[in-house]
């Protein structure tokens, strides 16, 4: 019987772009910025999941949530 692999803490740009459908560039300048939590191991920028989910939580103005919510209902 095969085990599930646990979900990563830790993702790397290219994992991070996609899912904000954001270019790696951006991620890239957002970090350096010092606008989105992450952390470094052997020079390599990883993010973490938990501090990405509170990003974007942080970062999400009602209006938008309010607008999206709005968009989805008309549909």
């Amino acid at each position: 019987m095969k085990m599930a692999s646990p979900e990563p803490m830790l993702l790397k740009i290219s994992q991070v772009a996609p899912a904000l459908n954001l270019c790696q560039e951006t991620i890239r300048r957002l970090v350096r910025a010092g606008k989105l939590p992450h952390t470094r191991i052997n020079g390599r920028i990883r993010i973490p999941v938990r501090a990405l989910e509170s990003w974007i939580a942080a970062n999400t103005t009602e209006a938008t949530v309010a607008a999206k919510g709005a968009s989805l209902e008309g549909r």
